[in-house]
Formats: structure tokens, C-alpha cells, sequence
């Protein structure tokens, strides 16, 4: 599992529970930035991630816990009631997903967003809710950050998941996992697992010389990606 320390411990344990053996190489990190939030008043809070939620200390701007929070999906979801949020919305796992609930919710109010994101995003919400007069103010509150476990982690990694799987959450976890396969000189042997990406946009950013086969979640979740596994191992253990 490639995703950053944090979410990488949790999902460690929904696996095992699965009866699956984890293996952790965190390539991507999370810093908060400090930024200070956009001004003025909110009819809505929108969440793309789970770091978004975790970067604020949340008691500092008691004010927006009860405004509606709307949330790419259901981890993002638990996380925004865990802080205090009670007024929460999941979406199906996309910010796309995420901004058509928003739409049907809202329409033509002109109401304003407070879109708590990272530095970097690859769906333009803006954009998606300008056609309903929904304006949004964004609050950068993290960035991600690549980071390079080193030639001998990574080998490591990838002899312990021979003939197993990779999991990949993003697109620019696959970009980097790619990217540090070359550098280091180890893509033969990342071809002697598995991938299972998050999504289409996640699986457009592997390379076929960086996994065996490579598989798409049918939910864009966890669970899909589980499932996915579990599918697979039940092939393997029927064969």
C-alpha cells in the first residue's frame, strides 16, 4: 500500500481483518499549510478528501460545525461527523459524484462554498457548480508532498507482495510509485504483482511495466478495492 503513514495504518487494518497480510510503503506525504481561511460567510462546506477534514483544528471556527457538509465519500463522511459536523452528506467516492448531490441539493440559490482542499486538485468544482450560481471560496489547507522510502524499502516491499497486489488511491500515488520504480531500477520485479487502482484516473497514471495486470475498482472506495482482492484470492484458491 503506497498512500501516506496515516490512512495506510487504517486501511492495514481493514485488510487484515480480511486475511490479508498488509505490506506499508508510504510515497506520498501530507503537511498542513497553515492558510488562512477565505473570509466572509458559508451556506456549505465541501470535503474532497479526508485530509481536508484532518488538516483544520476544527474547534477554532466552531461557526461552520453546523453548517451542511458534503463529502467525496463515506471515509471523508466519518471523519467530518467525527470532528463535529453533524449536517453530512456522503458522495459515491468522486468530487464529479460529489458535485452533482450538490447541484440537486442546491440548484439555482446562489449559495456560497467553503471548498476545503488541498494546493493541488484534479477536478474543478468551480467550475461544476458555476451553472447553478453556487460560488466557491477555497480553503488550501494541505499539500502532498512525494517522498522516496529508497532503493532497498521498495525492494523490500516488492518481494514481500510477490504474486500479490498493490493497491494505488490516486493518480498522483501511481505517477510517483512509476516514477520511483525507474529511478531505482525495480519495475521487472513490480511486474510480479498486481495492481488494483481506485479509479480510471488512478489506473491512467500506472505504467504497464509497473504491475503484472492491472484492475479497476468498480466503486471508486476501499471496498471496491477490497473486493477486488477478495475476488482474486478466491480465484487463486479455487485454481
Amino acid at each position: 500500500m503506497t498512500r501516506e503513514q496515516t490512512d495506510g495504518r487504517d486501511t492495514a487494518q481493514r485488510l487484515t481483518a480480511a486475511g490479508f497480510i498488509p505490506v506499508l510503503l508510504p510515497i506520498i506525504g501530507v503537511e498542513v499549510t497553515g492558510k488562512a481561511r477565505p473570509a466572509g460567510a458559508f451556506s456549505m462546506l465541501i470535503f474532497s478528501s479526508v485530509n481536508g477534514v484532518s488538516a483544520v483544528d476544527w474547534e477554532r471556527h466552531q461557526e461552520l460545525l453546523e453548517l451542511p457538509v458534503f463529502c467525496v465519500g463515506e471515509k471523508t463522511a466519518g471523519a467530518a461527523l467525527a470532528a463535529g459536523f453533524s449536517d453530512v452528506t456522503a458522495g459515491q467516492g468522486t468530487a464529479e459524484q460529489l458535485s452533482e448531490i450538490i447541484r440537486d441539493r442546491f440548484g439555482q440559490t446562489g449559495a456560497r462554498a467553503l471548498y476545503v482542499c488541498g494546493e493541488v486538485t484534479s477536478f474543478d468544482m468551480s467550475a461544476a457548480l458555476e451553472p447553478v450560481a453556487i460560488s466557491i471560496a477555497s480553503w488550501e489547507v494541505y499539500r502532498t508532498v512525494g517522498r522516496d522510502p529508497g532503493g532497498s524499502s521498495i525492494s523490500e516491499a516488492l518481494q514481500d507482495v510477490k504474486g500479490g497486489l498493490q493497491f494505488h488511491y490516486s493518480l498522483k500515488s501511481a505517477e510517483r510509485f512509476c516514477e520511483l520504480l525507474q529511478s531505482h531500477g525495480l519495475e521487472g520485479l513490480a511486474q510480479q504483482s498486481d495492481a488494483v487502482c481506485i479509479s480510471e484516473k488512478t489506473a491512467a497514471g500506472m505504467r504497464a511495466s509497473c504491475a503484472g495486470t492491472i484492475y479497476v475498482s468498480e466503486e471508486p472506495n476501499e471496498r471496491g478495492m477490497i473486493a477486488i482482492a477478495l475476488s482474486l484470492n478466491q480465484s487463486s484458491a479455487r485454481s
